[in-house]
């Protein structure tokens, strides 16, 4: 869901709130329309039904 660095950032936990606080320093670097375009690429209705659809076809295939 996330590209880190490019549509957001993944916090480690191990480094709790100051991890927390370092994304939050750096998340005005990212830019919106990269964030934009992931979603519209990756989450449109078509793509999300084609995946749904592969694998449903898939847990056919094993059953």
């Amino acid at each position: 869901l996330i590209v880190d660095g490019k549509t957001g950032f993944v916090v480690n936990p191990e480094k709790g709130i100051d991890g927390l606080k370092e994304a939050l320093v750096k998340i005005a670097t990212i830019n919106p329309k990269d964030c934009r375009e992931h979603v519209v690429k990756n989450f449109s209705t078509e793509t999300m039904v084609n995946n749904y659809e592969n694998l449903y076809k898939e847990i056919l295939k094993q059953s």
